[in-house]
């Protein structure tokens, strides 16, 4: 038994929801699927686009005259060996586990040891403190799980949110993931007030340095003001975006957009998704520019086409 198979635990079975009623196709799909790891959902993600490719494929030989059999032959041989592309895909994300489980053990270690050099241990008369590694030895162990619990999820739990063909035009979070980023707010704005009051010898923090104190609040208050994003959503209507913030509501017409730069900061890398901005800059009415930052991630329906369609409006002005 493979160690990749242990991701697929809970859900072993091929995704009916991909069968095309074409046996060679889905023959095709079963053996790819056969080499991918992850829960369901994410290896349905992963085979969609091989399924409409092949199918979009297939419609034309079928209708330049082909019989539906020999056209799904050529196709699925045409395509290559699915053993061989399913491995690459499985490989792709066997990678990214290993990057994010090696970068995240080390983050683990290294703030685990800036603590432990920062924190003074209270003594106490009857009772020896203990030695610095001895304080550090448990909480440096639980570091490698910390990590694997994190990339695992990272590389084969999280999925990208699928578009929306009723809304094309629209981009936004659905509710759960709403309900994530809420308890992320909650809990990392109690740890900044814990960290403030830290800085002021109260509380939790009070044995900390301050410096460390302040490097936790401020890496809270950053966590909180990014976690806003999924509160925010884009509508592209009479060639006009229209941008919802928690904090206000922005409207750009597309034929006055000068130019748009993606752009990814620290904290976008340590998201299962790809996240970036749209640094979006556009002259107004009046003869003013403007810039506005954009955020865009996979958790957001339709991301991908808005960004395309901007793109496009700025290349193809009407």
């Amino acid at each position: 038994m493979r160690l990749f198979r242990v991701t697929r635990l809970f859900s072993p079975q091929f995704p009916q929801e991909l069968a095309t009623d074409i046996p060679a196709i889905d023959s095709y799909l079963q053996q790819i699927e056969q080499e991918l790891p992850g829960r369901k959902a994410l290896r349905c993600q992963m085979l969609e686009e091989v399924r409409d490719h092949l199918l979009e494929h297939h419609s034309q030989l079928v209708a330049s005259g082909e019989s539906s059999d020999l056209a799904a032959e050529q196709v699925t041989t045409q395509f290559g060996d699915p053993i061989q592309y399913g491995r690459t895909l499985r490989r792709d994300k066997l990678i990214k586990f290993a990057k994010i489980f090696s970068i995240s053990t080390l983050a683990f270690i290294a703030i685990t040891l800036f603590m432990g050099w920062s924190y003074t241990p209270t003594e106490y008369p009857l009772v020896e403190t203990p030695g610095f590694w001895t304080r550090l030895f448990v909480p440096m162990l639980n570091a490698p799980l910390f990590a694997l619990l994190m990339s695992y999820t990272m590389s084969f739990v999280v999925v990208k949110a699928k578009p929306d063909p009723k809304s094309a035009s629209h981009v936004y979070v659905d509710r759960k993931k709403k309900y994530a980023a809420l308890y992320i707010v909650l809990y990392m704005s109690a740890l900044a007030v814990i960290a403030i009051l830290g800085i002021f010898n109260i509380g939790m923090f009070r044995n900390m340095h301050p410096l460390v104190s302040a490097a936790f609040a401020i890496l809270s208050v950053l966590t909180v003001y990014w976690n806003r994003i999924p509160w925010n959503s884009y509508d592209l209507k009479d060639d006009t975006l229209i941008v919802r913030s928690v904090f206000r509501e922005t409207q750009i017409p597309l034929v006055q957009i000068i130019s748009i730069k993606v752009k990814r900061y620290w904290i976008d890398r340590f998201s299962g998704l790809d996240s970036r901005s749209l640094m979006i800059q556009w002259r107004t009415s009046t003869g003013q520019v403007q810039r506005l930052q954009l955020p865009l991630n996979d958790s957001m329906h339709n991301a991908d086409r808005l960004q395309a369609k901007l793109y496009s409006a700025l290349e193809h002005p009407q």
